[in-house]
């Protein structure tokens, strides 16, 4: 038999056996110490959870307030402009020559000269504007039976959509639906599939 120095193990066991009250109340004070840690860690990782989730509702709601300001802009836009457009079919403002000669502002008058305002570029600093306005006109010229006038407007619209937002977009399916629609009055039923 060699004789040795008890281990660490061995007089921590005996110490254990001699204070056995001591080592429980210690070993209870750890357990509550960890859980009390593994508790204020799932609390804290929750409250960041929804810290997080409230910065990402506000985001979205920041979002949907700036598109909704956008799209009220754009709208007060557009109807200044056609407020203006049906303005200028006022009677008055015609000369008196051509009062005297009993000549009227028509639709196709008031149409021809807001497409020109915004062929001469009236609206190119307001791209959504001028998509609304484009679409409003063609529509229109379609409506009174001015095809050609209408394409180039729709056709316009779409392209000046499609570079603004994308392929898919509401302005972008509104263009189309109105060509297809003008392509189908027209009698070009192979055009109108294709929008």
């Amino acid at each position: 038999i060699s004789a040795h120095p008890p281990s660490t193990v061995y007089q921590l066991s005996k110490f254990a056996r001699r204070n056995r009250g001591l080592v429980a109340g210690v070993a209870a004070a750890f357990l509550v110490l960890v859980a009390g840690v593994i508790g204020t860690s799932i609390g804290l990782i929750r409250a960041q959870r929804s810290r997080d989730s409230a910065e990402q509702a506000r985001r979205e709601a920041d979002n949907s307030a700036a598109d909704a300001r956008m799209e009220v802009d754009r709208q007060v836009a557009v109807s200044a402009f056609l407020q203006n457009l049906l303005g200028a079919a006022n009677p008055r403002l015609l000369s008196a020559t051509e009062r005297a000669k009993g000549r009227g502002i028509t639709v196709v008058d008031a149409l021809n000269a807001a497409a020109k305002k915004v062929d001469d570029g009236a609206l190119k600093d307001s791209p959504d504007v001028e998509i609304a306005v484009r679409r409003i006109i063609g529509v229109t010229f379609n409506e009174i039976g001015e095809y050609s006038p209408a394409q180039h407007h729709l056709e316009a619209g779409l392209k000046l959509a499609v570079a603004r937002h994308g392929e898919v977009s509401q302005d972008v399916a509104d263009c189309v639906n109105s060509l297809a629609k003008l392509y189908r009055d027209i009698g070009d039923l192979k055009q109108a599939e294709v929008y």
